[in-house]
């Protein structure tokens, strides 16, 4: 039941990051009207700190 309870936070942790992060690109598409850019360069300190967390959530998750 622990590690149920566990896996239930941490969804619902991700949930919510997935959630920010979508609401994140809606705001860019919408303050850049539609343009797409590829590379390196359009990564921005946001950007980090989500992949970040979404690097440190699927590390946590990862079987041993």
């Amino acid at each position: 039941n622990d590690k149920v309870a566990e896996l239930k936070e941490e969804a619902w942790r991700v949930l919510g990051f997935i959630k920010g992060y979508l609401g994140y690109l809606r705001d860019c598409k919408a303050d850049e009207r539609s343009i797409v850019r590829e590379g390196d360069d359009t990564l921005t300190v946001d950007d980090d700190d989500a992949l970040a967390l979404l690097d440190e959530a699927l590390s946590d998750t990862a079987p041993l």
